[in-house]
């Protein structure tokens, strides 16, 4: 069978490289007339290939309406004329922009709206990264100004562009806790400032649901300050935050979230009744950290469990230490034990190093109360665990911490065995410290440390009668004393009254 010649199919091609289209060939005169007037109407004075290329994409498309092409076609060339209209307005503006606009305004009259695309997408790129450079700097100069509250501001302004819609409270929350713990790992003031006034906006805008984690975030940022600050202004509000969390929960309905309540009010009483010297309030905080444990267990919630039983071993320490009372040092160091037996340096190394600090904080003042040599070296040793995690690079100021704790529990061992090598440990510890605690940091700590150096020179010159010695715990004690004087800190200024007794006495 021969083969016969195929049919030749008609390939005529328009100047642009498009095919003809039937629906093209049917246009009336009329319609060709509208046409015009649309491309007259759109104002393109350059771009025929443009214009050629996109009467056959909307004559020849998926429209029905013939009408309906015509507004698409005419809509898509203005759109293009406006891309030029925009040049002249920008003039002597941005040579940049006007570069890139003008590149587009090219491409699409060539008809490479592919390539325009392309341009337009790698210049915006390029401008959200120069937004993001100059946001940063933003924020690095509110932090050279000091001023948190505008850093607040333009932080959440950011999160509302990014954030799904509703979800603006949980992504501020997160920043909270983010520069919270960032502030306190780092001891900076301004980034504390800042999370105590992110955490003021959310509680500003938080709906019912949302109310009681927003209290908790704003007590636990008052608190954070409130430790590091003189006076009670901070623990005051962190105190008030968290009863009303508490008194919005209940043991019936949510028992969870009333035993986390319970610990925040508990852990913000135990602080202020240390501050302002009141054992009522250290008594009311032990109550509510016993209460969030009738909810907490070892079996059920192990990690809340050991995390009130941390709380509670510190107000037990703190009213043992007001009251002289080793009994109540005895259940603080039972307390912590209990925690150590959840955190662990190998699943929780953080948490393990925290509570060692506090069992170690327990056993030197029952071993100061005692003068028992052997509380004050297991003290020393649980601080020196703890300095195997909190490391100077790694978590400065808990660092700073343990360097404080050790100090103290080796200058009381040094003065109960009368070894003037431990006296030098603490010396050592507290140099340590001061190097990260500072002043201007954390005034209300710096000044315990002082506090502290003032108790060594005592020690120093109980060892060795020398006038230098309580010449330098005077100096100490008044550095001590100018903070501790700045608002009223009752228990503190108690003690520096009872040891400028015994630097008097010496």
């Amino acid at each position: 069978m021969g083969h016969g010649v195929a049919p030749v199919r008609n390939t005529r091609r328009t100047p642009t490289g498009y095919p003809a289209d039937q629906r093209l060939q049917k246009v009336t005169p009329k319609g060709l007339q509208e046409f015009g007037y649309h491309v007259r109407n759109a104002r393109i004075r350059k771009g025929w290939t443009l214009v050629v290329a996109l009467a056959y994409e909307f004559a020849g498309g998926r429209f029905l309406d013939l009408q309906t092409a015509y507004t698409g076609l005419r809509n898509a060339l203005q759109a293009a004329a406006d891309m030029r209209a925009e040049l002249d307005r920008l003039h002597n503006m941005d040579d940049a922009l006007t570069a890139i606009l003008r590149r587009v305004a090219d491409l699409n009259d060539q008809n490479l709206r592919e390539e325009a695309g392309q341009v337009l997408d790698a210049a915006i790129k390029a401008k959200e990264d120069e937004l993001d450079t100059l946001h940063d700097a933003a924020l690095q100069q509110d932090r050279l100004l000091n001023r948190p509250a505008a850093a607040a501001a333009r932080l959440i302004a950011r999160l509302r562009a990014a954030a799904p819609p509703g979800g603006l409270f949980n992504a501020t929350q997160r920043l909270v806790i983010e520069t919270l713990e960032r502030g306190e790992g780092q001891g900076d003031p301004f980034d504390l400032t800042l999370a105590l006034e992110l955490a003021k906006a959310n509680h500003d805008r938080a709906k019912r649901p949302q109310v009681l984690a927003a209290l908790t975030d704003l007590g636990s940022c008052h608190r954070s300050l409130g430790e590091r600050q003189s006076g009670g202004g901070h623990l005051t509000r962190a105190r008030n935050a968290h009863s009303e969390a508490l008194r919005m929960t209940s043991r019936q309905r949510d028992p969870q979230n009333w035993a986390t309540a319970q610990d925040g009010f508990g852990s913000a009483l135990s602080t202020l009744g240390d501050r302002i010297a009141d054992p009522a309030l250290l008594e009311q905080s032990i109550a509510a950290h016993r209460a969030a444990l009738t909810v907490h267990t070892p079996q059920a919630t192990p990690m809340d469990w050991a995390m009130s039983q941390n709380n509670l071993g510190i107000a037990l320490r703190t009213l043992g230490e007001r009251t002289t009372d080793p009994a109540l040092l005895e259940q603080a160091i039972a307390a912590h034990r209990a925690a150590l037996s959840v955190h662990t340096p190998e699943a929780t190394p953080m948490l393990w190093a925290m509570s060692q600090n506090n069992l170690g904080l327990a056993l030197q003042a029952l071993g100061e109360q005692t003068a028992d040599p052997a509380l004050l070296e297991q003290a020393v040793a649980a601080h020196r665990a703890a300095l195997t995690v909190h490391t100077r690079g790694a978590t400065p100021m808990d660092w700073a911490m343990s360097q404080n704790n050790l100090g103290l529990a080796l200058c009381w061992l040094g003065a109960v065995t009368h070894d003037p090598a431990m006296l030098e440990g603490a010396a050592s510890a507290y140099a340590d410290c001061l190097t990260k605690r500072t002043r201007d940091a954390a005034p209300f700590l710096w000044a315990k440390t002082q506090w502290n150096l003032s108790y060594l020179a005592l020690a120093r010159h109980a060892l060795t009668p020398d006038p230098a010695h309580l010449a330098t715990a005077h100096h100490h004690l008044a550095l001590a004393r100018e903070v501790f004087a700045d608002e009223a800190n009752n228990h503190q200024l108690a003690e520096c009254d009872r040891l400028q007794a015994l630097i008097d006495a010496g």
